[in-house]
């Protein structure tokens, strides 16, 4: 089973957002642990293909994360409103 880490910038998301969003993070946290393919594979640009990342939806909210098989570690690189989330992805990433 894949360990899940949720990076520091996640961890900061988490605490702005409101508490029904954070319980189903934390839910999706359980369930990444089991299966780390649950969400819906990101489209990368092609210095990133290497990662497998993806996106889980709840309404108008996302959280992002990249799964690293040689490590076997999920990392939630991400949570927050569509809005914003993808630059957010982008920026953490680089």
């Amino acid at each position: 089973m894949p360990s899940v880490r949720l990076v520091g910038a996640a961890r900061r998301d988490l605490k702005q957002l409101p508490r029904d969003i954070v319980e189903w993070a934390l839910e999706l946290i359980d369930k990444l642990e089991k299966d780390p393919f649950i969400g819906e594979r990101l489209r990368l640009p092609p210095s990133l293909r290497n990662l497998y990342c993806f996106k889980l939806r709840r309404g108008d909210y996302r959280l992002v994360y990249c799964y690293v098989p040689a490590r076997d570690t999920v990392y939630i690189i991400a949570v927050g409103h569509r809005d914003t989330i993808y630059e957010k992805f982008r920026r953490r990433l680089e």
